[in-house]
């Protein structure tokens, strides 16, 4: 059971990235060099997580939260 609701919430964190990356690209009127510079800190080597929705599950360790 655990595993099942930990990939739901996998899922909705993953919704949540892809949500806050389709708000930036509104606020840079799709101009897609623009967001890249300010979402550069979101990713990190490709991770699937943004920092933010990482540290809103409260792991701030990159490699911990992969691990």
């Amino acid at each position: 059971m655990r595993d099942a609701a930990s990939l739901l919430q996998a899922e909705f964190y993953q919704a949540d990235a892809a949500a806050e990356y389709a708000d930036a690209m509104r606020r840079r009127d799709m101009n897609p060099t623009a967001l890249a510079s300010s979402i550069t800190d979101n990713q990190e080597d490709g991770a699937v997580f943004s920092r933010k929705a990482r540290e809103r599950m409260g792991v701030y360790d990159r490699d911990q939260f992969y691990a």
